[in-house]
């Protein structure tokens, strides 16, 4: 009965929930009561999948992040400087969003259109962004910028 109210309440949804495993209805009730204030004042979904019968559950990922993880994947420097960087572990405890604008930001610094319109599509600051890039260190930058820079001359 648990499993059957969970799937009615979990199809066409725009929130993204996986990869761990939900093992009591105090668990369930908890995610739930966490993810409240985006279900009641962002409008967003909760979505559950079903794995096995039993419930997966991890992060709560919204829409925008999910969006912006998926333009990254279409450029191809940008996604290769993601990658560098979050082999480096320049990421470690920043949202996808972040991590994205942060990458775009890296790369296509010099145009400011378009960094302006990225910035408003995900709403967010310029300023922010300036504040995690003084904490790259100095050789990881160097290291986008010829990459960078290698990108531009094969195109």
């Amino acid at each position: 009965m648990f499993m059957e109210e969970v799937l009615r309440s979990s199809q066409n949804r725009s929130l993204l929930y996986k990869n761990r495993e939900i093992e009591s209805f105090k668990e369930f009730m908890h995610l739930l009561k966490k993810s409240r204030f985006l279900r009641k004042y962002k409008g967003v979904k909760l979505n559950v999948s079903l794995n096995q019968g039993s419930i997966q559950g991890s992060k709560i990922y919204s829409q925008i992040s999910l969006d912006a993880l998926y333009k990254i994947e279409s450029d191809k420097v940008a996604i290769k400087i993601y990658k560098y960087l979050e082999k480096m572990g320049i990421f470690s405890g920043l949202k996808f969003k972040t991590r994205v604008l942060l990458t775009y930001y890296l790369v296509y610094g010099n145009d400011k259109i378009r960094i302006k319109r990225i910035l408003k599509t995900y709403y967010s600051s310029e300023e922010n962004i300036k504040r995690i890039i003084k904490q790259i260190p100095f050789n990881v930058r160097l290291e986008i910028m010829r990459m960078v820079e290698e990108s531009k001359i094969k195109n």
